[in-house]
């Protein structure tokens, strides 16, 4: 009979196994990891359009990068700890997800939290660089560059805030101890939707708050000068 007594402390790396060993779907993947790859080839088709679409326009004659020396985002400091954030965030949802794979959950709870942590101070941050920027007068209507710089981090923060929903939800679960697999297979979602939405904020910051120079060079590379 002892061979069938329960082992509840080692329920969630026991359950992220079953996991893995039961994916089914297109290729061997789970329907909502499909979904998640599909959500990332939509974001990133969207994302390379806008840039696209932010080269053409800076060829204008009345384009005013935000990087200049004479305005506000030639001092980087803030996007700088703000990236710092969110990199932060990124290395924690990848700690949550290794602590689901060895059945830590102490250690589950912990990566949760610092993530949702570092992403909120990450989004905060951001807007505080719009606070800068409007307390300066550099508005959305202002210039071409300025309406692209809103749009752009909106829409990237847009998507970590859909993040934060899922965050919400794993972390009662997590906190609870209910729904093992449930944590298991979302922790391991988020991860990679993070590590996504660090890089894409890379490039974005890159093409955002670059040297003007490098504007010119990356219109000049893809042709359309």
């Amino acid at each position: 009979m002892n061979e069938y007594v329960s082992e509840p402390s080692l329920n969630f790396g026991r359950s992220y196994s079953s996991v893995a060993l039961s994916r089914s779907g297109f290729m061997g993947l789970r329907t909502e990891k499909v979904a998640l790859y599909i959500l990332l080839a939509v974001a990133s088709s969207l994302f390379m359009l806008f840039m696209l679409a932010y080269l053409i326009r800076s060829n204008v004659g009345d384009w005013d990068t935000l990087s200049q020396p004479w305005n506000p985002l030639s001092n980087r400091s803030q996007l700088w700890l703000n990236t710092s954030m969110l990199l932060c965030s990124s290395i924690s949802f990848e700690y949550a997800r290794r602590m689901v794979k060895s059945g830590n959950e102490a250690g589950i709870l912990r990566g949760l939290m610092l993530a949702g942590l570092f992403t909120l101070t990450f989004l905060i941050g951001q807007v505080t660089v719009w606070q800068q920027l409007i307390d300066q007068g550099y508005y959305l209507n202002t210039n071409p560059a300025n309406s692209f710089f809103y749009v752009l981090t909106a829409l990237h923060g847009a998507h970590l805030f859909l993040g934060l929903i899922f965050w919400v939800t794993t972390m009662g679960r997590a906190w609870s101890g209910k729904s093992p697999e449930q944590v298991a297979r979302i922790t391991d979602m988020c991860a990679t939707f993070w590590h996504f939405l660090f890089a894409l904020w890379l490039l974005l910051f890159f093409i955002l708050a670059g040297p003007p120079e490098t504007i010119a060079l990356l219109a000049s590379y893809c042709d359309i000068i």
